[in-house]
């Protein structure tokens, strides 16, 4: 063999290695599992779905209960007993106690969330333990201008300041059984500096801190169309300890995160998610990825679509990848001609490969109709479908050759 044939032969296995390299995943095809209704009935889809490991997923029904579920096999194999709190004299023992002779909380007036008295917003699996977000309406009463301190029934009483969330988080094991049950005094300290805790938009728990996204007080929700206030001294993100009850600490601040090219619908509606890699929280608020102690930006926005439509809805990274499920909502233009032909329109989701280290794109992988929540592993995308009779889960498996 010649030395120009040797060489031509070299340089077409070096070729072939690098494309190899470049895009070096399996996405496998769709798997179908029908969900065991048996013990919990499915109302709706959840509206998140967290993998504990490659057959374990927890979920949130119909925000009432927390399952785990084997979506290989769909059997149920735990759910929260949430249901079975006695709110009223919960609230007797945290918020009634803590503002004695204050304010008076009136339990039971008959406001429903979602049919029920309590609401189950966000969930997250940390530290092998999940922790909930769980919400319930009461009637607040101003009672330091009222010494007669007026019945708890009197629900026209002038002194009611308004009808109010009193928030908490429940602490279940691995089985999903109650420890402890944490109120969240400390949102009032956020709010004092004009930042409301977001709970609904996802929040992440490690060492006895609680990080949630955070909105401004003074943005009107009727003007969604308006550009945030981006101004440097606001925050993405406010920190409550449980082990602090009256203190609040803030990160992220608009110097470090970047929001501005967020309407106020923007930030109401896009997806925002945490990611624990080794010893850094990771914040994504639907276009960057941030360290959320450092503000180091690890994913810019400019590696997604141009037109800016694109967003970031679940990531995770693995070795020197940084893998991404993201999403495209439909234009109107879209949604109306679907909605003529009597169809309905929805995202369109694609499964990125990223070098981590270059933030250069190695790989995209277009995902099937997805009308519910995601869950993401290190080997697997899981999500649900329905049709008339039965709920499902659906998983893709993907991995490196």
């Amino acid at each position: 063999m010649n030395l120009r044939l040797l060489v031509c032969l070299l340089i077409i296995c070096l070729a072939g290695a690098c494309a190899h390299r470049a895009n070096n995943y399996n996405v496998g095809t769709v798997n179908t599992t029908k969900a065991d209704e048996s013990k919990t009935v499915f109302k709706r889809f959840p509206g998140e779905i967290c993998m504990i490991n490659d057959s374990i997923a927890a979920l949130a029904n119909s925000a009432q209960v927390l399952s785990l579920y084997n979506i290989h096999s769909g059997v149920n194999i735990a759910n929260s007993g949430i249901e079975k709190t006695n709110f009223d004299s919960l609230i007797g023992v945290t918020y009634q106690k803590k503002y004695e002779g204050v304010k008076r909380f009136v339990y039971g007036s008959g406001f429903e969330l979602n049919g029920n008295n309590y609401q189950l917003g966000s969930f997250v699996h940390s530290e092998n333990r999940f922790f909930i977000h769980v919400s319930t309406v009461v009637e607040v009463y101003d009672l330091e201008d009222s010494p007669d301190q007026r019945p708890a029934n009197a629900s026209k009483d002038t002194n009611m300041i308004m009808m109010d969330y009193l928030n908490f988080i429940f602490v279940a094991d691995a089985d999903l059984k109650i420890e402890k049950i944490y109120p969240l005094y400390a949102e009032s300290i956020s709010r004092k500096k004009n930042f409301y805790p977001y709970y609904q938009k996802n929040f992440y728990v490690e060492n006895n801190a609680l990080y949630v996204p955070v909105g401004r007080m003074d943005e009107p929700f009727k003007e969604l169309e308006k550009k945030m206030n981006c101004d440097p001294g606001n925050y993405s993100l406010v920190c409550f300890n449980f082990n602090r009850e009256n203190a609040a600490d803030f990160f992220l601040d608009f110097k470090h995160a970047d929001f501005s090219d967020f309407r106020l619908r923007d930030y109401i509606e896009s997806p925002f998610s945490f990611f624990k890699w080794d010893d850094k929280l990771l914040f994504c608020n639907g276009k960057e990825i941030y360290d959320v102690k450092s503000g180091e930006k690890l994913f810019d926005k400019k590696e997604l679509d141009s037109d800016g439509h694109e967003w970031i809805y679940k990531f995770r990274i693995k070795d020197d990848r940084l893998l991404l499920i993201t999403g495209k909502m439909p234009d109107a233009k879209e949604i109306a001609a679907k909605k003529e032909n009597g169809e309905q329109a929805t995202c369109k989701y694609k499964f990125k490969i990223i070098d981590q280290k270059t933030s250069e794109s190695v790989a995209e992988y277009p995902l099937p109709g997805i009308t519910s929540a995601i869950g993401f592993s290190d080997e697997q995308i899981v999500y649900m479908d329905r049709d008339k009779e039965n709920y499902s889960f659906k998983y893709i498996r993907y991995n490196e050759n």
